[in-house]
């Protein structure tokens, strides 16, 4: 067994026997090989021990815990027992390309905290694959990733562990951020000064199905707003709160109407409409000038 890897490899697991097969082998082909997989299986039910067990390799490190629907959980639990100088996250339904780890040692990465690479958004019912670029663009990444959302992808993106031991930063194991725990750790390294690169490579694949547990729209939209207000009332210290609700609240308008038009196209304009009714001069000036930014981009 490697007691020095580079990487350690934290990859959560439940229940997800038909995806993890594919995962465990995207980390076992890699062309860099001094890394350490930590899998964190949450009492699966279905084959993963079994599919787990069918690799044979030192590299491997297995531990079981009872989550309850916290994934935070098991990453922090991986956090914990890694040996690397970067902590890379790889979900079980995800895949590594062979080059990922060969591609992120390069010294261009040495001095930044953390280092996030493109992926490909790969749908497998139907099997259209697109792009998906990740990129924070201002000096502030903290009030960029606060206002304009999440800029980075837990499968592209590995951490350096001396900051996250410096700092004592884990996953928050609130459960009113399932599925958004990953966009507050990015916020609370960028606002504890941490140091972000974006290596503009595909190096993987996201993977979409019916069981993400993002796929859950109503969690998801809930704990987010919950995650925002607590970085606008509690953390950010760079604006007056309502000014700043005011610059947020457009694109939690805009996913709300994204998602009525994704289920019907009556809903979505009859909810875009009523919507618009209802805004302020404020808020629609706002939310023009984000539906002006995305039609841009």
């Amino acid at each position: 067994m490697n007691n020095n890897p580079l990487f350690s490899v934290i990859l959560p697991n439940y229940n997800h026997g038909s995806f993890l097969k594919n995962s465990i082998a995207s980390v076992i082909n890699q062309e860099f090989t001094n890394w350490e997989l930590i899998i964190i299986d949450n009492f699966s039910n279905d084959n993963s021990d079994e599919i787990i067990n069918s690799f044979k390799d030192s590299r491997i490190k297995i531990f079981k815990i009872q989550n309850n629907g916290v994934i935070a959980k098991s990453r922090n639990l991986g956090i914990k027992n890694a040996k690397a100088k970067w902590i890379a996250f790889l979900d079980s339904d995800d895949i590594w390309y062979p080059y990922k780890l060969s591609e992120l040692i390069k010294p261009l990465y040495n001095d930044y905290d953390v280092v996030c690479s493109n992926e490909y958004h790969l749908n497998i019912l139907s099997g259209e694959k697109k792009p998906s670029k990740y990129l924070i663009e201002s000096k502030n990444a903290y009030k960029e990733l606060l206002i304009f959302g999440n800029r980075l992808s837990t499968s592209s993106t590995i951490v350096n562990r001396d900051f996250l031991l410096k700092n004592n930063l884990l996953f928050d194991e609130n459960v009113d951020f399932i599925t958004v725990e990953d966009y507050d750790l990015w916020m609370q390294i960028a606002f504890l000064g941490g140091t972000f690169v974006f290596c503009n490579k595909f190096l993987g694949e996201y993977r979409i199905h019916e069981k993400n547990s993002s796929n859950n729209f109503d969690l998801h939209f809930n704990n987010l707003k919950k995650l925002l207000m607590y970085h606008i009332n509690e953390v950010q210290n760079f604006s007056a709160k309502e000014a700043l609700i005011d610059k947020i609240k457009p694109r939690l308008i805009y996913a709300l109407i994204k998602r009525r038009f994704s289920i019907n196209f009556r809903m979505g304009l009859k909810f875009l409409l009523l919507e618009i009714f209802k805004m302020k001069i404020k808020d629609l000036y706002f939310f023009s000038k984000f539906i002006f930014s995305k039609i841009s981009t």
